[in-house]
């Protein structure tokens, strides 16, 4: 439902999931591009468009999240509407 939400109030939405079977349904419900997490470095290719504004996390995987931190761009917002009780590892420099 992010993505549809997202896409209807008009932002430019990007949508990152694991595996190419999930390609075509982000696309579908309103995402421009889909960035494949187990074939792509997310944050670098987040970085070649700017950095993220907003990123929307709603799959509790602290390492996925962790890796998200680097492709935010200034000033942006890192949202997690479900989480692990695991720590998350930021890769980012400060």
């Amino acid at each position: 439902m992010g993505i549809q939400f997202a896409a209807k109030f008009g932002y430019d939405v990007v949508a990152i999931g694991r595996g190419e079977d999930k390609q075509a349904l982000a696309l579908k419900l309103g995402a421009r591009r889909y960035i494949d997490s187990g074939r792509q470095d997310v944050a670098a290719e987040l970085k070649k468009e700017g950095g993220a504004a907003v990123i929307l996390v709603t799959a509790p995987d602290p390492k996925a999240i962790g890796a998200l931190v680097d492709g935010l761009g200034v000033a942006a917002r890192l949202v997690i509407v479900g989480a692990s009780a695991s720590r998350s590892e930021s890769r980012r420099s400060s």
